[in-house]
């Protein structure tokens, strides 16, 4: 307790303005990219509900990354992160090919989720697209619990813009 240091309002500005311009930069990228297609209030419409079942089922590989600030200390823990981060994609991504490549699709987004049935193809595409999300959020939380444990925060918005 007695090494303890106190951080400064410099430091924690610098530690997270990082991370909050990464945030807010990802999403209107894509925003503002289907709202250039041919038929935008489709596209619009088909990737938000895509994208909100999308994002229940890759939640579990957005939390890696506080699994990840909690546990790296050494290459072993790392290892260990990884491996579950291996295991927790792979049953997101199974998750999500059962449900966009089976009649379950149907089931969840006409049924449960309201899609009207001239809006479940493109909304299938969109959610097809998105498969790669569960790869994409897991190699983020591990690469992004680096980042935060080593405090190089500022990587977060550059990585973001790349």
């Amino acid at each position: 307790m007695g090494n303890q240091k106190n951080v400064t309002y410099m430091e924690m500005t610098a530690f997270f303005l990082p991370i909050a311009a990464s945030m807010m930069t990802s999403h209107s990228v894509i925003s503002s990219t289907l709202a250039r297609t041919t038929d935008a209030a489709i596209a619009l419409a088909a990737y938000s509900v895509a994208k909100s079942i999308s994002n229940m089922f890759q939640s579990p590989c957005i939390t890696l990354r506080r699994m990840s600030v909690a546990l790296f200390r050494d290459q072993e823990s790392y290892a260990k992160v990884v491996r579950v981060a291996l295991i927790t994609c792979a049953i997101s991504l199974t998750i999500m090919s059962i449900v966009v490549f089976t009649p379950l699709s149907e089931t969840i987004f006409v049924k449960l989720i309201g899609v009207t049935e001239d809006m479940l193809e493109p909304t299938l595409r969109a959610f097809t697209i998105l498969l790669v999300m569960p790869i994409l959020a897991a190699v983020r939380s591990i690469y992004q619990g680096a980042i935060t444990v080593s405090k190089k925060t500022y990587l977060l918005t550059i990585a973001t813009m790349l």
